[in-house]
């Protein structure tokens, strides 16, 4: 999935003979991804613009899969676990789960206009720890509605509760809002490597699935109009959701699983014989059949 720390064992198994694989959640490639191309079997990517980027000729289009939480939640039920009301639209507020500092400084002085443009709206602002209690004293001087949390665990109870998100553009976040259909207005994290989440944002904003907005280029103003706009005008949610529709890929994991399997079949058949290996555990390791199995 990416990272430095995934090429020792990359390398070590190939080195062994054993099948190995990466998945490129992003539409721009990492660093460590790019490298590792060049020896793994196969490649699977949640983008197809990322598929172009990869020197690999066995490249699959798959999604990035999401927990099957994410794939049947009550809107009702959501909203109750979290002491929201049915009946007003919510604001979700999230940056990734070491929260955004940038995006609560914008949303915090975007509030009071919102509530004016949308009597009732309830806010659900996951802050990240470090400025948790600065946000949570602020919604308390003027907003009648905001849960207010350093993180949430179970983020399908956030997502299935929400009208509206305010979201960095990791890839991940977008495959769960994707999967729970959920409009956003994606603010990508800036000194991200190589601007990775400023594309990814691109690529929902290009198919009608989202709205950027680019942290430093807009201010608190542009934020409360675009966020206004968007929660009352169903009829654009509803066109963001049938966008959205297009990025999940609800069998991704087990399209990945079988690729897999199959390839750990085809190569298992040509597999040389053991090394003779001196030292304990050499048995082990030094048959390629028993790393594939």
């Amino acid at each position: 999935m990416g990272g430095f720390t995934s090429a020792p064992p990359v390398l070590a198994g190939r080195s062994f003979g054993a099948v190995t694989f990466l998945h490129e959640s992003n539409t721009i490639p990492g660093k460590a991804n790019r490298w590792l191309a060049h020896f793994v079997t196969q490649a699977f990517v949640g983008f197809p613009q990322a598929a172009n980027r990869l020197f690999l000729q066995n490249i699959a289009t798959t999604g990035t899969p999401v927990r099957p939480q994410f794939e049947a939640v009550d809107a009702a039920a959501c909203r109750m676990a979290l002491g929201l009301k049915m009946g007003d639209p919510v604001l979700l507020i999230m940056g990734g789960s070491q929260g955004a500092s940038g995006i609560n400084r914008l949303v915090l002085e975007a509030a009071p206009k919102l509530l004016e443009e949308v009597p009732g709206l309830q806010f659900l602002h996951l802050t990240g720890p470090a400025d948790f209690e600065k946000v949570k004293q602020a919604y308390d001087s003027f907003a009648p509605k905001a849960v207010v949390k350093p993180f949430l665990s179970e983020m399908e109870f956030a997502l299935g509760a929400s009208t509206v998100a305010i979201s960095r553009a990791g890839a991940s976040s977008l495959a769960e809002m994707a999967a729970m259909r959920l409009p956003a207005i994606l603010v990508p994290y800036p000194a991200a490597a190589d601007n990775h989440q400023y594309f990814n944002a691109r690529a929902f904003a290009d198919s009608g699935a989202a709205v950027v907005l680019e942290q430093g280029r807009a201010g608190s103003a542009e934020l409360a109009a675009l966020a206004a706009s968007l929660l009352k005008d169903s009829a654009r949610q509803g066109q963001m959701r049938q966008a959205l529709e297009k990025w999940h890929s609800p069998d991704a994991a087990e399209i990945i699983a079988e690729k897999i399997l199959y390839w750990m079949r085809l190569m298992g058949k040509h597999q040389p014989a053991a090394r003779n290996n001196s030292g304990p555990h050499s048995s082990e390791f030094g048959n390629p059949k028993s790393v594939l199995a």
